[in-house]
């Protein structure tokens, strides 16, 4: 599985509109500062790539219900760049295969 930056920020938004929360709301239910998964901290003032911690993957995970192998269906199954429509669609087919 490749992990990439962008592909791990798309995963974390997925589980966040499953949820139907917005990044934002994601954090606060995870317990994290409010602008924790926002666009805007992503990437830091140097321009260096910002990744989350394993931790606010884990209070993610936890809050959504999710294990790390559905996560890491979920991350392998997305595309370079985000597709809005199908965002729910692919979070479905990663449970699925996580049950295989």
């Amino acid at each position: 599985m490749m992990l990439t930056h962008r592909k791990i920020w798309q995963a974390i938004d997925t589980v966040a509109e499953n949820c139907d929360l917005t990044a934002s709301g994601l954090a606060r239910k995870c317990g994290l500062d409010p602008t924790t998964l926002n666009v805007s901290k992503r990437i830091g003032p140097d321009g260096r790539e910002r990744w989350p911690s394993t931790q606010t993957i884990a209070r993610l995970l936890e809050v959504a219900e999710m294990d790390l192998k559905t996560f890491g269906e979920l991350v392998e199954s997305l595309p370079h760049t985000p597709n809005v429509r199908t965002r729910k669609s692919r979070l479905k087919a990663a449970q699925d295969a996580a049950q295989l």
